[in-house]
């Protein structure tokens, strides 16, 4: 009787991921790509595959566990894991409504997110808020200045600040009319009273 003595393929293949990565967007984040995963086996053939990834529940920093795994032929597989930081450090950019003058304390314009210009270097768009306005009296009602300041902010709480300054300067002479009309008198008891 003859015997039949079989090798059976029990040993997983190698596999090295790519390395860790840091990026400050979630839209840089690298693709997916099989082709920077290193994988062999001792019989030869393996197979690559993306098996997921994973997002931490941090909004800011926030790791992207992928995983890749590497089967042979007969059926035996490794995983490795690349972890993937996005940590935002750069500060938005924000820009002030332009610096204003004006005659009297009536025409200082209400507070307006709207002309205020932030942007960010991920794609979120930054947040604006009016952090307050602070006055610098002078000499009268309608001689003083407001310093009006403006915060962004963006999702990993990077945050700018800018200030405009608005100067109320009444510098214009009144108008007067209407003065009564000159008038001759006798005598300077006759002088009618202002």
């Amino acid at each position: 009787m003859q015997k039949f003595i079989f090798d059976q393929d029990v040993t997983p293949p190698t596999i090295s991921c790519p390395a860790n990565v840091t990026v400050e967007c979630l839209e840089d984040v690298p693709p997916i790509d099989i082709n920077d995963v290193n994988a062999s086996d001792l019989c030869g053939m393996v197979v690559i595959t993306h098996v997921s990834d994973v997002e931490d529940l941090i909004i800011c920093p926030k790791t992207i566990t992928r995983t890749y795994r590497a089967t042979d032929a007969c059926d035996n597989s490794v995983d490795c894991i690349q972890l993937i930081n996005i940590w935002d450090q750069t500060r938005p950019v924000i820009t002030c409504p332009a610096d204003m003058e004006m005659d009297c304390a009536s025409e200082v314009p209400p507070v307006d997110l709207g002309s205020v210009i932030a942007s960010d270097n991920c794609a979120a768009q930054a947040m604006v808020m009016h952090l307050g306005d602070e006055s610098f009296p002078g000499f009268c009602v309608n001689n003083f200045q407001v310093k009006r300041t403006y915060k962004a902010t963006d999702a990993c709480n990077n945050t700018a600040v800018c200030t405009q300054t608005i100067t109320i300067n009444d510098d214009i002479v009144p108008v007067i009319s209407n003065c009564p009309a000159n008038i001759t008198v006798t005598c300077e008891s006759l002088v009618p009273v202002v």
